[in-house]
């Protein structure tokens, strides 16, 4: 049986939907933030994509959120993580530099 990108898209949605009501966030005291944060950009992206009628783009962009979720859920971040960091980058992080040469420091000696 194949299943129409319209039953795929609106599968998609309420998956996002019910993991956004459901998050738990790393730190307790960003979990509605973060919880409004999946919903208000769950919302947005499909809005900004309802025209779309080819159906390789469609099967795109449901396999990048297919991907994003499953990379959310493992690592506890529902942020977009960027590509061209290296696996090891904090990320969205402000250190001072002391402090960014002392945790590079444990890094390596962990190694």
């Amino acid at each position: 049986m194949i299943v129409t990108d319209r039953v795929r898209v609106l599968q998609l949605y309420r998956r996002i939907l019910k993991i956004g009501k459901s998050w738990e966030a790393l730190e307790p005291a960003q979990t509605n933030y973060e919880r409004a944060g999946i919903l208000l950009e769950a919302r947005l992206s499909f809005r900004e994509n309802k025209e779309l009628s080819d159906a390789r783009e469609i099967s795109k962009l449901i396999i990048r959120a297919e991907q994003r979720i499953e990379l959310a859920q493992h690592y506890g971040i529902p942020y977009k993580r960027p590509e061209y960091l290296p696996p090891d980058t904090a990320f969205n992080v402000k250190l001072s530099a002391k402090k960014f040469q002392q945790l590079s420091r444990l890094r390596k000696t962990a190694q």
